[in-house]
């Protein structure tokens, strides 16, 4: 209903925070829109549910085209996938994952990463 009513005659006192979680990192990296950017980042991801997500992930955008490929041996903390996914989203800018202690500040991705996934906070009108 919020959405049917003019700008700013609502206040929110209350947030409800939505959850997200990618099933399938590959997938969702190469189907997730990007800015028309050059970039490239290594990541590695801890899931211990789905064994498939776990591993090192190489990203590089080319005018915003993903490449997604598995890597090879990374020398930084695994991200675990709840963090992983909220990065996703947007939700989880990768300069405050660095502060929560889920990403090293000198790891190099961290820029590239804060580039690629930038945008607005993720919203939805609908709640289940």
């Amino acid at each position: 209903m919020t959405l049917l009513v003019g700008t700013q005659a609502v206040t929110a006192h209350d947030r409800y925070r939505w959850m997200l979680r990618i099933l399938d990192v590959r997938g969702a990296l190469e189907g997730r829109g990007y800015p028309p950017i050059d970039a490239e980042a290594t990541i590695a991801i801890e899931d211990p549910r789905y064994a498939e997500n776990t591993g090192v992930w190489h990203v590089r955008l080319s005018a915003g085209e993903p490449k997604v490929e598995r890597g090879s041996a990374h020398d930084r903390r695994a991200l675990p996938i709840p963090a992983f996914s909220s990065m996703f989203s947007g939700y989880l800018r990768p300069v405050d994952a660095v502060r929560l202690g889920f990403l090293d500040g000198d790891d190099p991705a961290v820029g590239a990463l804060d580039a690629m996934l930038s945008g607005p906070d993720p919203w939805c009108p609908f709640f289940f």
